[in-house]
């Protein structure tokens, strides 16, 4: 054997501290991946019994010796099958069946060097181990990849047996001693080398794994994770004023940069993606797995509320610092800017831990009926409001956040809250929700303005346009339209404001799917009906330019007009058109209102013709009629291009007198020199 080689062995038999300035851990770990693929066959065992017991790369058996290892063994595989292949390019192999014994000889002299007994907690070694060769037979080019199946079969299977010995071992009476012996992060390594190995591993294969203490061992240290590395939120507030520029400015002479940036540069932060996805995993095992259901709804449960707890906690902190507060940029000091960037980074990764544990929470409440489905939406509802000012950054809260999965997760959550409604508690739930969030609100000492009690607000009207039709009245006479009134003319904040009238639109929605097939008024129709008159003076103010878009004006009137008319209340529908008919004679003075605010009021009272009832359908037409005569020219041909929509969507008791009406006009318009394009009728 070289000197090289042999140094190293003396080397690994050293304390860490004992290396001298001029080794370092990379050098060791990399001499380490090359000699495991060089070495002769006869002392690739005895090295790898010497890697298992080395003081030098497990004392302390911390996070970042485990990962280092994990990735020297990984690359070991790489430069072996290198080797290997330059051999028989040289006609020192035979065969491709040489490559295969070879390859397979040498991962079971490596497996046996480290299966010998270690003063340390061996089966943290020895994962890391099996761990990092799986990962690099992983590696293998797909023509190579077939030598080596049945190896990367017998180290998957050791290393599930293996995992199991971890797993045990942190929960055991014994893990306290452990950790005292071997220092406390001997948790978080334990944690990194199960996620990195238990991932390249077929579902199938994880099901002999203590899967409930596995579960609860992944959900601990996400919550520690963000528990401990959020702590300096405590003190941000106190270290952040304004500098001599009159910019806000984190102290430079506090640790907060510093503490932000280890945060989220350690080896825990990086590695919460792959902990949520195996925490995914075990918990569609554990519900298919375990009898008692009930255990692991209850620990889903805990889950919930323990990252409800953090987020409500990150929440308040950011609320009470001065940058939580500001829109602009320019306002924060250069030197502050990349701190934050950070800080948003650990945000978003806070936000994606929540989602990817709600998401794996409504696939199992979705296929288990029995489970207690209303507790745990209710939960992952409440997280994500408490982390709304996070999605409020990057996506509006209306389309349920910023990214597909917190959608899905938004919108799963609300609909299995809703589709309880018919088991006789859902409503309940519901006012609930909607009360806690709509108190939560009131009390907050928040500015209505500061960027926390906006994100709030929005989310609140999202959730309450979603469950409009599951609520009580009283939920949504004494809560929701009080917010929503509120927000109806606050274009200062425009996802709010578009939000409340959203809100509007599902009560009329609401109103007019329960009034159909029925002549009964219930209360939702009367409070339905008395808000039609002051809604529709809304809707006419926000008519103008750089409100409520064109498109917005014509849903949300046809909606007012489509749900009086469904309730038999012709003589409501009428006074909504009659009011949008005064708006427009008033827009068309000289100098009251621009052109363009007459041209999508005449759009919107277009839009009204397929929701009114036969016995006022030739009034309408009749007002569409002179409103069409007395628009521009250019703007002929884009009303009765609108028309043309309309008319599709007649039903068929206004069919015939649409029909007459639509090739009376149409032949008008054409001798006026109009172009009205083809027939509707398909």
């Amino acid at each position: 054997m070289d000197a090289g080689y042999l140094t190293l062995i003396d080397l690994l038999q050293r304390q860490g501290s004992d290396l001298g300035p001029s080794v370092s851990r990379p050098q060791i770990l990399g001499a380490i991946a090359h000699y495991l693929s060089v070495i002769p066959p006869e002392h690739v065992s005895s090295f790898a019994q010497t890697i298992s017991l080395s003081p030098t790369l497990w004392d302390p058996l911390d996070i970042q010796h485990v990962a280092g290892c994990h990735s020297a063994f990984r690359q070991s595989v790489s430069l072996k099958i290198k080797s290997l292949k330059w051999e028989h390019r040289a006609g020192l192999a035979s065969s491709r069946w040489s490559f295969r014994i070879t390859i397979n000889q040498w991962l079971q002299s490596m497996s046996q060097g480290v299966s010998s007994t270690s003063t340390r907690p061996k089966s943290i070694v020895r994962l890391t181990i099996l761990g990092g060769l799986l990962a690099g037979l992983e590696d293998v080019s797909p023509q190579n990849r077939s030598h080596v199946e049945k190896a990367k079969e017998r180290i998957r299977e050791a290393g599930v047996k293996c995992a199991s010995e971890v797993i045990s071992m942190l929960n055991s009476s014994s893990a306290e001693r452990w950790e005292e012996e071997f220092l406390p992060d001997l948790h978080s390594a334990a944690i990194y080398i199960l996620h990195a190995t238990l991932l390249l591993i077929p579902p199938s294969q994880l099901a002999p794994l203590p899967l409930f203490a596995l579960s609860r061992l992944l959900s601990e240290e996400i919550c520690e994770t963000f528990k401990q590395g959020f702590s300096f939120l405590g003190n941000l507030a106190e270290h952040t004023s304004l500098n001599s520029e009159g910019k806000f400015a984190i102290d430079p002479s506090s640790r907060t940069h510093e503490d932000v940036k280890l945060f989220v540069s350690s080896q825990r932060f990086t590695s919460i993606g792959p902990i949520c996805q195996l925490l995914g995993r075990t918990f569609d095992l554990l519900i298919e797995s375990t009898p008692n259901r009930d255990d692991v709804f209850a620990h889903l449960g805990d889950n919930l509320d323990t990252l409800d707890a953090i987020s409500g906690k990150v929440q308040g902190l950011w609320a009470k610092n001065p940058l939580s507060s500001l829109e602009d940029e320019e306002r924060i000091a250069l030197s502050t800017r990349p701190t934050l960037v950070l800080l948003w980074t650990a945000f978003k990764t806070l936000i994606f831990a929540s989602v990817s544990i709600s998401q794996s929470v409504l696939s199992m409440i979705t296929f288990y009926p029995s489970a207690p489905i209303q507790e745990l939406a209710l939960g992952i509802l409440t997280n994500l409001g408490h982390l709304s000012f996070i999605s409020s950054k990057f996506g509006t809260q209306a389309s349920g956040g910023g990214f597909k999965q917190q959608q899905r997760a938004f919108f799963g959550a609300l609909d299995v809250l809703s589709s309880s409604n018919g088991q006789g508690a859902g409503s309940n739930a519901c006012d609930t929700f909607l009360h806690t969030l709509a108190a939560n609100l009131k009390g907050s000492s928040l500015e209505a303005q500061h960027p926390v009690q906006q994100s709030q607000t929005a989310f609140f009207l999202a959730c309450a346009e979603q469950l409009i039709s599951c609520i009580s009245d009283d939920c949504l006479e004494g809560t929701v339209l009080p917010i929503a009134h509120q927000n109806l003319d606050n274009l200062a904040y425009r996802e709010i404001f578009e939000s409340a009238h959203s809100v509007m639109l599902s009560v009329f929605a609401s109103h007019r799917k329960q009034s159909q097939g029925t002549n009964a008024k219930s209360r939702r129709g009367r409070i339905a009906e008395r808000l039609a008159p002051f809604y529709l003076r809304s809707l006419l103010e926000n008519s103008q330019e750089g409100r409520l878009s064109t498109q917005q004006l014509c849903l949300a009137y046809a909606s007012l007009v489509g749900g009086a008319t469904a309730a038999g209340n012709d003589a409501l529908a009428w006074l909504c058109i009659d009011a949008l008919l005064d708006a427009m004679r008033d827009a068309n003075r000289p100098r009251i209102a621009p052109s363009s605010q007459v041209h999508r009021l005449r759009l919107a009272l277009v839009s009204l013709i397929p929701g009114v009832s036969v016995a006022i359908l030739p009034r309408l037409l009749d007002r569409v009629e002179q409103s069409i005569n007395e628009a521009k020219a250019e703007e002929k041909e884009e009303v009765w291009h609108t028309v043309n929509g309309m008319m599709d969507k007649v039903g068929d008791k206004g069919k015939e007198i649409s029909l007459k009406w639509w090739l009376d006009m149409s032949e008008r318009l054409r001798g006026n020199g109009v172009d009205v394009g083809g027939p509707f009728i398909s």
